[in-house]
């Protein structure tokens, strides 16, 4: 059997990484285009991602050649109105990670024993394979998605020289137009500010980004969709991962953690032969659904702005009865929860929240 990659952006280099790593025999190459550069936004993980890339390539962090900083966590200022701010906390014995993207994908890149080659593919038929993992990005048009339901839809991205040694959690900061994610960096502290464009020109969100947080230049500017894709695997061997799978903004750092999800699940079908392409094409999109619904809950409760955009942003509805039963469950106790609720993506996992975090959120906003 034979494993064709396309894109060496994360959802590539993770997927080669799992294919390789847990099943030896099949074989394994990636094709990316090398004149096309990978997005970066975000840079975070949950703890899955620095558990891959120690089980596969032994990445410590004496050496840290990715160049990551421990994530622990979270730290929402400003979001709803009960607290000026709260930390979703990861587990005290689990760490995620801030990463340089580039330095982590030519890492993997230059360390992975598979074949690698550069190129551009314009057709399916021109890539040899048993099964092909869609992971170049973006599409070209949505025609084949369904738009999910966020209030964000542009970014501005940035950087300041200041190395914060102290700081091992992301910071999610409401702002009058949205929010900012500062993430601190081996090398100084990264910055992007989420705003929607229908309701805050980006001339407006720039200038108030340069005055909240002291920005001197704007690195690079971001209009995007939400969405996720209606067929997630075509013709029971075409496989969309990363953003040609789904996007949606990096509140929660989730992008990774679906992307792991989803090739697990494909494992299941190509590998295992446990499930069927339809069973877990279902799976990944409840599961971003999921995903969706749980950012979304941030929004609800408005900020210590009240402004045109928290105001639409609280219209929104999550319409997933689970969510709220267990949010109501969650709310209700002080123990760990450790409850079925059927969701058939593991014990006590919505979308790849588990229920203390749904306790964590309500407790910081409601």
């Amino acid at each position: 059997m034979k494993i064709s990659i396309l894109g060496k952006g994360l959802a590539g280099c993770f997927t080669a990484l799992h294919y390789k790593h847990y099943a030896p025999h099949i074989e394994v190459e990636l094709i990316h285009d090398s004149n096309k550069p990978s997005l970066v936004v975000g840079q975070g993980t949950f703890e899955d991602a620095a558990k891959l890339l120690w089980d596969t390539l032994q990445v410590d962090w004496y050496k840290n050649p990715i160049k990551a900083t421990p994530k622990t966590g979270i730290l929402y200022k400003g979001w709803g109105k009960k607290k000026k701010e709260f930390f979703h906390p990861f587990p005290l014995h689990h760490v995620a990670l801030h990463y340089d993207t580039y330095q982590l994908q030519d890492f993997i890149i230059n360390n992975i024993p598979i074949s690698i080659e550069s190129r551009h593919i314009n057709s399916y038929s021109e890539v040899d394979a048993d099964y092909i993992f869609d992971c170049r990005g973006f599409p070209s048009d949505y025609e084949d998605y369904e738009e999910l339901k966020n209030p964000v839809n542009a970014s501005l991205l940035s950087n300041i020289d200041e190395v914060y040694h102290d700081v091992r959690w992301t910071t999610s900061q409401a702002t009058p137009d949205g929010w900012c994610f500062i993430i601190p960096t081996t090398e100084g502290t990264s910055l992007g500010y989420l705003f929607n464009s229908n309701i805050t020109e980006e001339k407006l969100a720039e200038d108030n980004f340069r005055k909240l947080f002291g920005i001197s230049k704007i690195n690079g500017r971001l209009a995007f969709k939400n969405y996720m894709a209606k067929e997630p695997i075509i013709d029971n061997r075409i496989i969309l991962n990363g953003n040609r799978l789904f996007f949606l903004e990096p509140l929660e750092a989730t992008a990774v953690s679906t992307y792991l999800n989803w090739i697990r699940l494909t494992f299941s079908y190509i590998v295992l032969k446990e499930k069927t392409s339809k069973e877990v094409s279902r799976l990944i999109k409840q599961k971003i659904k999921q995903v969706q619904n749980f950012i979304l809950y941030h929004y609800l409760h408005g900020s210590e702005y009240d402004t045109k955009f928290w105001k639409e942003s609280k219209k929104y509805k999550i319409t997933d009865k689970v969510f709220y039963n267990i949010m109501k469950d969650a709310i209700s106790t002080k123990e760990p929860l450790n409850i079925d609720y059927g969701l058939n993506n593991g014990i006590n996992n919505y979308g790849v929240h588990q229920s203390f975090s749904f306790k964590n959120m309500h407790d910081g906003l409601v």
